[in-house]
């Protein structure tokens, strides 16, 4: 998808697009967006699934609250920096090198801290439970990972985000092939987690990678203080924000499994799973508009407005379309891609889909 494909589009289409550059970048990265999660949610589909199945309610149950555990720390080591250092390199590239540098140290320093703290926090919880301690420990350290993610701050300043889709599906594909391996050897619990470590570890590779081969270089980055108080100044709200929505997203998996079982857990994250994919590219579509509608905000209040509505409106009316699916056809499709083991997960989905609607605000 390059700069040229809106010309084979249809006439009318091609019309209302012809040298508005801004919003074909838009199009074009939300495309590669779209490429990326289609891929990511039938790999989903095919192998996420073929591991539940193959894992049972109770260890699927297992492996999700220790991801939801572990995802309870991530907003922290985030620091709420992702928007702002997109904002800050859209508006002023000159200090790309500064603001990239800075953001790396703080976001490598907290990865490390959430890590313990979350290592801490499960051991209190669950004293006795080592194949848990050892699950979000491995979970957990994959915020470590999360520095190199200021690279895709980057591409997404530039409205560049296929970048970032080289990268990270690279990865996905070859380690979503891995846990097929691991499916087939019947290998343990813990085997799946070290995967999905990994999985994080060689996307970060792949990022360094791609934005060394497009002739960027690290030795420029440099950390200033006076940027680092600035960033955590303006982003811990953000980071508060994050953490709150990742506590609404995640908590639920945490106390079923404090307050019931792993088996719960695993049934209630099954339908969690099919629920979350419809929120997600929703996120995609607002992350590549982000750079656009800054700029637009800075400029036009008036123009903001009226797309920020626009938006809004359309994710409502496709969640909308979606719950009118699931109430139709949602039992037999979740029985077929699960299996009956998971048959109770069809009561979840419905009240979550319902719940989508109102979760549209981008």
């Amino acid at each position: 998808m390059n700069a040229n494909w809106f010309k084979y589009l249809p006439g009318f289409l091609y019309s209302k697009l012809e040298g508005r550059h801004n919003l074909q970048k838009i199009i074009s990265n939300t495309g590669w967006l779209f490429i990326d999660k289609i891929l990511r949610t039938g790999a989903l589909l095919l192998v996420g699934v073929w591991v539940a199945r193959y894992l049972g309610p109770e260890q699927f149950g297992k492996y999700n609250y220790s991801l939801a555990f572990a995802a309870l720390f991530a907003a922290l080591a985030s620091l709420g920096l992702d928007g702002i250092v997109v904002r800050d390199i859209a508006n002023d590239p000159a200090r790309r090198d500064e603001i990239l540098g800075t953001a790396f140290a703080l976001k490598l320093i907290s990865g490390v801290i959430v890590l313990c703290l979350a290592m801490i926090s499960i051991c209190l919880m669950r004293p006795g439970d080592k194949l848990t301690q050892c699950l979000v420990a491995i979970f957990s350290a994959g915020t470590i990972f999360q520095a190199f993610d200021v690279i895709d701050f980057w591409f997404q300043s530039q409205v560049q985000s296929k970048f970032t889709v080289y990268a990270k599906n690279g990865s996905f594909l070859i380690f979503s092939a891995v846990k097929v391996g691991l499916i087939l050897l019947t290998m343990p619990l813990v085997a799946f987690a070290w995967v999905g470590l990994a999985e994080v570890a060689v996307s970060s590779v792949g990022l360094v990678m791609v934005y060394r081969r497009l002739g960027n270089t690290f030795t420029s980055w440099v950390a200033r203080l006076a940027t680092a108080r600035r960033l955590l100044h303006e982003g811990w709200p953000l980071m508060f924000s994050s953490l709150s929505y990742l506590v609404y997203m995640r908590i639920d998996q945490v106390m079923i499994g404090s307050m019931l079982n792993d088996h719960a857990v695993g049934i209630y994250s099954a339908a969690t799973r099919i629920s979350e994919m419809p929120l997600a590219l929703f996120v995609l579509v607002s992350s590549s508009c982000f750079p656009a509608f800054t700029k637009l905000y800075s400029g036009d209040k008036t123009s903001f407005w009226a797309r920020y509505y626009q938006v809004t409106y359309l994710y409502t009316i496709v969640a909308a379309v979606l719950l009118v699916g699931v109430l139709l056809f949602g039992r037999g499709a979740l029985g077929f891609i699960f299996g009956k083991s998971f048959a109770e997960s069809y009561d979840i989905l419905k009240i979550q889909i319902f719940g989508l609607i109102f979760m549209t605000n981008p």
